[in-house]
């Protein structure tokens, strides 16, 4: 009994939401200014705006507020010096070769996986711990992947 009080209150309470929202959108009328607009009677400003630079310059300030000015030039040679390094060692990115992973063969006698890889559109059948190309070994094979190095990157390639 008292979820049918809680849910006509509900219900009522929507209407006169959603009709109030109707009211306002449908039947109330603003007071639109018939008088046309006329461009006299707007004045023109001279706006003054500078485009000569379109980006602005950070620099450090030179002396501390504090009235310790070695330690700021310190600390913008450091952050410099800093940055510079960073720029010059750039990572080399070894480029993979395709491979393509078909699946496995398991041997009943010894458990060991042969996995069926294609390298460069050389087919290898190769067990976990073998190198394909002598460059790519196979770490572990399962199922639907297979986990292969290269040189000390790790990639997981998944069954064609």
């Amino acid at each position: 009994m008292q979820k049918r009080i809680i849910n006509g209150f509900l219900i009522t309470l929507c209407i006169i939401i959603y009709g109030a929202i109707f009211f306002k959108a449908f039947w109330k009328k603003e007071e639109v200014n018939s008088s046309p607009l006329v461009a006299d009677s707007y004045t023109n400003f001279d706006l003054k705006v500078n485009t000569d630079k379109d980006s602005i310059e950070l620099f450090f300030p030179t002396r501390s507020p504090f009235g310790e000015p070695s330690k700021i030039s310190n600390v913008a040679s450091k952050t410099q010096s800093k940055k510079s390094e960073t720029l010059k060692k750039e990572p080399t990115k070894k480029t993979w070769p395709r491979i393509s992973y078909f699946g496995f063969v398991k041997n009943s006698a010894n458990n060991q996986k042969l996995a069926v890889v294609k390298v460069n559109d050389n087919l290898f059948r190769k067990r976990e711990g073998d190198y394909l190309d002598d460059k790519i070994k196979i770490l572990r094979a399962y199922s639907d992947s297979i986990i292969v190095s290269y040189g000390k990157d790790l990639k997981t390639v998944i069954r064609n």
